[in-house]
């Protein structure tokens, strides 16, 4: 958004400088291109070879051009000072050096700017510089998609679910986008569902019929088929006529109602706890066809069939009981969320899953929440323990259950349980983690009673599901802590200031990450300003630096490290 790209070799550039590495010129290539940092040369000859790029070596060819031009290398031989440099193989790259040297030199050039031109651009160019063909093929399909999301976002958003499809987080991340996006993502319907998410209208996306499971591809193509033949259907009298018997079973049948792919044909629990009795009736509905084929002198009365189907009442679902139903179908929560309404009752009574990072490790800690996923585990002394995720409204926690703790807590643990911890926070593996002591299960009915009680729950309260933007707000908070910022000092990207060392944060990190980030600048004082890039913001570092490749790498391996 900083560049606003006016030409497909901006986008090519962008792909080949968002990576670890280069990424730091980011702000210079922006500078050049809209012509607030004047662009210089170290020498004549590189001009025609890096006026595209605003004086910026980005592509290999570059560097292959610049050892051709300057050293009077031949294309071959200046791939393999390319690959030298990459490998960073001592001997190797130490005799390329000579050579590109001795090269320049037999050109006319002075012995200084040879070794200014290796060490100022081919050296630290070459080690990441991208191949601008791939990077205009990556470029493309930016390019294609970008418009595509600009234009046409309803589908566009359909089909990129539908490519993820089987792959829960991202559909959840996903979800977000669409919910920032203005686009409504509704469960499935037998009536305007596809085999995957589809396109309802501008701002409406129906869950796919294969995301429900239990629901195998061909009852998917019978249900769909017999809509595209007969139109949408009316009741579920009508369902149970027009879709043939064979897929009319408990598992089919349970799977539809419960995820609320039936719900314009009636409410869910009276539906799925009926399915024998729409399955008979499509049975004899079945039978009633064939018998009416058979012959012209057939009795008709014994062969008419009685098209209304009466389904015995039954107590509704509740709201908490249709948000269980969708988890376990879909996946995932669709329609709401089961904790919606207690955000602020987590904040006071527990600590919030997104600010573990900022707890002391080795302390006791509460926290709290619906239980995702569990998995049981028996020690090598034959004794049982648990793994378990905990999904408050703010994000999900990872809790180990030791043996010990387990005896005492074992019958409260199962999926969609709503249990409260006393723990330890420890770290693993580089995540937060809560070894849990004591638990206690409640459920949301009492939870939300509590909560009114205390003025703690919100009537219509939405959660929103994470996205980039809100992680990199949250990182360009935590960022301005840490690294203790004057307060409106941060700025936009388009007013990043000239040479400075640029730090890009383009991938997700936590608080410890500026922590670290922190003590590593610390260790290289000098005189050259730093500025950390987190979207479309920059944050000035109150801290100056001596930049060597050494602290380049050291970042890089950082970010890897912690993201």
């Amino acid at each position: 958004k900083g560049l606003k790209p006016t030409e497909f070799e901006d986008i090519i550039a962008m792909v080949s400088l968002y990576r670890p590495g280069p990424m730091e010129w980011i702000p210079d290539y922006i500078k050049g291109k809209h012509g607030t940092k004047e662009i210089t040369y170290i020498h004549p000859s590189l001009e025609p070879i890096l006026k595209t790029t605003y004086g910026i070596a980005i592509y290999q060819e570059q560097i292959l051009r610049i050892a051709q031009e300057f050293s009077g290398f031949s294309l071959g031989e200046a791939d393999l000072l390319r690959r030298a440099i990459g490998k960073k193989i001592i001997a190797e790259l130490e005799a390329q050096r000579e050579k590109f040297i001795e090269g320049a030199v037999a050109k006319g050039h002075k012995e200084s700017l040879a070794v200014m031109i290796f060490e100022k651009v081919i050296e630290p160019f070459a080690g990441y510089g991208f191949n601008k063909s791939h990077a205009a093929c990556y470029a493309k399909i930016a390019y294609e998609t970008a418009y595509l999301k600009a234009r046409y976002p309803t589908q566009f958003m359909a089909a990129l679910m539908s490519a993820d499809y089987g792959n829960t987080d991202r559909i959840v991340i996903e979800i977000g986008e669409c919910e920032q996006m203005g686009i409504q993502v509704l469960p499935p319907d037998v009536n305007e569902s596809l085999s995957n998410f589809t396109y309802v209208e501008d701002g409406k996306i129906r869950f796919g019929l294969s995301a429900i499971k239990g629901l195998g591809k061909g009852s998917v193509r019978k249900i769909i088929e017999a809509r595209e033949e007969g139109g949408k259907f009316t009741s579920i009298e009508d369902f149970a006529i027009r879709v043939e018997n064979k897929i009319l079973n408990k598992k089919t049948l349970e799977a539809l109602a419960f995820s609320g792919a039936m719900e314009c044909l009636g409410e869910r629990n009276q539906l799925g706890s009926n399915f024998e009795v729409i399955a008979d009736f499509g049975k004899r509905a079945e039978s009633s066809h064939l018998v009416g084929q058979a012959g012209l002198f057939d009795d008709i009365e014994d062969s008419a069939l009685d098209d209304h189907l009466e389904l015995p009442e039954i107590e509704p679902a509740t709201d908490s009981q249709k948000l269980k139903w969708e988890k376990e179908y879909l996946g995932l929560y669709v329609s709401s969320h089961p904790l919606a309404g207690f955000i602020k009752y987590f904040k006071k009574k527990v600590v919030p899953s997104d600010q573990l990072i900022n707890k002391t490790i080795s302390k006791p800690i509460k926290v709290g929440g619906i239980i995702s996923s569990f998995r049981k585990i028996t020690t090598k002394k034959g004794d049982m323990m648990a793994m378990l995720q905990i999904e408050d409204p703010f994000g999900k926690v990872d809790a180990v259950m030791f043996p010990k703790a387990y005896k005492t807590n074992f019958d409260i643990l199962h999926e969609d349980a709503l249990i409260f911890v006393d723990g330890i926070l420890e770290k693993r593996m580089g995540e937060m983690q809560v070894i849990i002591n004591k638990a206690e299960a409640t459920t949301l009915e009492k939870l939300k009673e509590t909560a009114k009680k205390e003025g703690l729950f919100t009537e219509g309260e939405k959660i929103e599901r994470t996205t980039r933007l809100h992680l990199e707000e949250e990182e360009v908070a935590d960022a301005e802590e840490v690294l203790e910022v004057e307060e409106d000092s941060t700025k936009d990207i388009s007013d990043a200031s000239d040479d400075v060392y640029s730090i890009m944060v383009n991938r997700e990190v936590n608080k410890e990450f500026f922590v670290k980030l922190k003590e590593l600048l610390v260790k290289h004082p000098g005189d050259k300003k730093v500025e950390l890039v987190i979207g479309e913001k920059v944050i000035p570092a109150p801290i100056t630096v001596t930049v060597t490749s050494d602290l380049k790498e050291e970042v890089d391996g950082l970010m890897k490290e912690l993201s």
